[in-house]
């Protein structure tokens, strides 16, 4: 939040600088949040989650519902149903696969869990809910991510058998060669299946170009009009028109603000994770993970949707891993002290 007020201070776009504040205000608040309820232990985490999965199912079925009945009235399957059913709950597909990823996470996670929060069955339920819907909505990048997120629950069944652990694995190879086979008959209608990737390195290589300061970058409200005039200079008239952004968010980071700025984002990025792993909290990877995948096709940081989850997730992760090593560190001073006792007697 800092280096965005510093950003400030050489903006030409201050209104649209102050939108991006307003945006990025999560950072302020979920961590004051999760202050107050910390330390997050199992008891918290479970309730945390909980709700959580209770939200995503929730707003799923908002959403498929919607598209599943406009389809129904049009007598067809079409993609921009479900941009324009996206809208009841003022997302965009992008961010609805994104929240989709995150509750199949977590109900695959509950299936190979020793404590769980759910019971199987509804674990299932929710797999069953969620994932059709993750295959009409999810873009190369949820795909990529998802599809990490089913190899660690492969994988981990090899390194360690058990009945637990091979009811996820089941579960995410049936879910791994159905999204297969989606994406495969998608490819063979060009009517259901868009790649955009050509857009995209498009988008990436205006966006490094146009950025005038690679140091401090162009500022915090003025990255949008910049790389809009650049487009117009290229003659890029349709990512003028529609003002799209780097798509990508190590870039976009980089191009407002600067070095400083994209080796924040990415100290926010890996720090979780590195300590999700100390304390083997796997879980916590499997969360935070698809989110350095999203950023490299999308500017998540630019909508509340992808800022508010993405800040969220992180500190619960955070603030988890932290009471781990923390119940760690405990454990190991006191068997030191009964080791230094015995010694003595």
């Amino acid at each position: 939040m800092a280096l965005l007020l510093t950003g400030m201070l050489y903006t030409q776009d201050t209104v649209s600088g102050w939108k991006v504040i307003e945006t990025h205000f999560a950072f302020l608040a979920l961590p004051f949040v999760f202050g107050k309820i910390f330390p997050v232990d199992g008891a918290e985490e479970k309730k945390i989650l909980r709700a959580l999965l209770i939200g995503i199912a929730a707003g799923s079925l908002l959403y498929s519902g919607k598209g599943a009945y406009d389809c129904i009235q049009l007598g067809y399957f079409s993609e921009n149903v479900f941009y324009e059913s996206a809208s009841l709950l003022d997302f965009a597909p992008t961010y609805v696969a994104c929240f989709m990823v995150t509750g199949l996470t977590i109900a695959l996670y509950q299936l190979s869990a020793e404590k769980r929060f759910i019971p199987p069955i509804l674990a299932l339920a929710l797999i069953i809910i969620l994932f059709p819907w993750l295959l009409v909505t999810m873009n190369q990048s949820a795909f990529i991510a998802f599809l990490f997120i089913l190899s660690f629950f492969l994988f981990q069944f090899v390194a360690e058998a058990s009945k637990r652990k091979r009811n996820a694995m089941l579960a995410a190879a049936v879910l791994l060669v159905s999204m297969f086979g989606a994406r495969h008959y998608m490819e063979l209608r060009p009517d259901l299946y868009v790649t955009d990737s050509g857009e995209r390195f498009a988008l990436w290589n205006a966006a490094v170009l146009a950025n005038t300061d690679v140091f401090a970058g162009v500022g915090t409200g003025d990255y949008t009009q910049v790389l809009t005039d650049y487009y117009k200079t290229i003659h890029e008239q349709k990512f003028a028109a529609k003002e799209y952004n780097a798509h990508n968010q190590y870039i976009n980071t980089w191009l407002g603000i600067g070095l400083a700025g994209l080796l924040t984002f990415l100290t926010m990025l890996i720090l979780p994770l590195y300590f999700s792993a100390k304390c083997q909290y796997k879980l916590g990877v499997l969360l935070l993970f698809p989110f350095a995948v999203y950023a490299c096709s999308e500017v998540f940081l630019g909508r509340y949707q992808g800022l508010v989850m993405w800040t969220f997730l992180n500190q619960l992760v955070m603030n988890k891993s932290l009471f781990e090593l923390g119940q760690k560190s405990i454990r190991v001073n006191s068997a030191w002290v009964r080791y230094e006792g015995q010694n003595k007697v």
